[in-house]
């Protein structure tokens, strides 16, 4: 049987090892949780092994359309519920360079005016990042050329830059037009893109 002295010392051990237990500095982000089972129900990703950095994206929200991990671009579909496409994103990646300079010339590459009719800059991204890195951004209002060359609906497009060491990555997207227009920069699929930004992370 235990003294009054000897059970008061196990209670102030527990007590402290408790303690120690709630203000545990250790903290857990989107990457912690059970190991039996993968981060979300359609998580999967894809790896860029030539400039080593990886994306994360929920197959209920995207279809990739990129094969090789040797490539500069990785390309992703954005669909709704239903499976039809609501925009497209696209990582670009390259040496490092200056965001605003890759930002350029990611609109002329990516947008040119064969798909989409004169863009126009709606105004910077404030607090613009990719995978929490810091970087620059660009928000525009484009009409999609359809098949026929003719305007076929409005979309809006966004171009995010971070740099990573010696890497520069960089976000092009578009989306069908918000017509509620309470959507950064009228970006349909607005939360779709910010999932698969936020989480692409590097390898080192």
């Amino acid at each position: 049987m235990l003294t009054l002295g000897a059970l008061a010392s196990l209670t102030v051990v527990l007590t402290v090892v408790a303690l120690r237990l709630i203000v545990s500095p250790v903290h857990c982000g989107f990457y912690c949780g059970p190991h039996l089972a993968p981060r979300l129900a359609g998580a999967h990703s894809f790896t860029d092994t030539k400039w080593g950095f990886v994306v994360d994206y929920d197959t209920a929200q995207f279809a990739l359309h990129t094969s090789d991990p040797n490539a500069d671009t990785v390309d992703l579909t954005a669909l709704d519920p239903r499976g039809r496409q609501l925009g497209e994103i696209e990582f670009i990646a390259m040496r490092a360079t200056a965001t605003q300079q890759a930002i350029q010339s990611t609109l002329q590459n990516v947008f040119p005016s064969s798909r989409f009719s004169d863009p126009k800059p709606v105004g910077p991204v404030s607090g613009a990042e990719i995978g929490l890195i810091p970087g620059a951004g660009t928000g525009y209002l484009a009409d999609q050329r359809g098949t026929s060359g003719a305007s076929a609906n409005q979309d809006g497009i966004m171009i995010l830059a971070s740099t990573h060491g010696n890497v520069t990555i960089v976000a092009a997207m578009w989306s069908l037009y918000d017509q509620q227009g309470d959507a950064p920069f009228y970006l349909l699929a607005d939360l779709w893109f910010d999932s698969v930004i936020t989480n692409l992370h590097f390898t080192s």
